[in-house]
């Protein structure tokens, strides 16, 4: 007498080898979606930890600290620094971009370098921000006021 409940073997084979193929076939977008967007969600943590900086100074005025973010041009990785580039805060490393050009002027010795800082007044060093995909021309552009140490989008040339 043959029994007509439960799955064969053979059933179960053929089921699990069509769901590794449908699996197979959502991987290569589910990978492409996550690398187009690595590169913006690295740009906007840049964005973001210039905002951080500028807050946090504001926010602790009456202590008078200086907050900032020492950048390596061509690199993938800057630090955000309290008072002086050595006391560092925390080390940021990217996965998908790199900083392209950093540039902040200080107003009052007007040199310019990759460290843009903040100051208890609400002020900031002048400069700009490039952030780019590795091996594309995909490019952030951040530019710092001076005055009130606001953080804007630009467009990348």
């Amino acid at each position: 007498m043959v029994r007509d409940s439960g799955f064969s073997l053979i059933e179960l084979i053929t089921v699990l080898a069509i769901v590794s193929i449908l699996m197979l076939i959502a991987a290569i977008p589910i990978r492409a979606y996550m690398d187009a967007n690595g590169f913006a969600n690295d740009a906007q943590s840049v964005r973001d930890d210039l905002v951080f900086a500028h807050e946090r100074v504001v926010s602790e005025a009456a202590a008078g600290h200086v907050y900032g973010i020492a950048f390596v041009n061509g690199s993938n990785s800057y630090v955000i620094f309290e008072d002086d580039p050595s006391n560092v805060v925390r080390t940021i490393t990217m996965d998908d971009a790199l900083i392209d050009t950093a540039q902040c002027t200080d107003a009052d010795t007007e040199t310019t370098s990759a460290t843009c800082s903040f100051y208890a007044r609400g002020s900031a060093t002048a400069g700009t921000v490039e952030v780019r995909q590795s091996g594309s021309s995909r490019c952030s552009l951040y530019t710092i006021s001076p005055l009130t140490g606001r953080v804007d989008d630009g467009a990348c040339v």
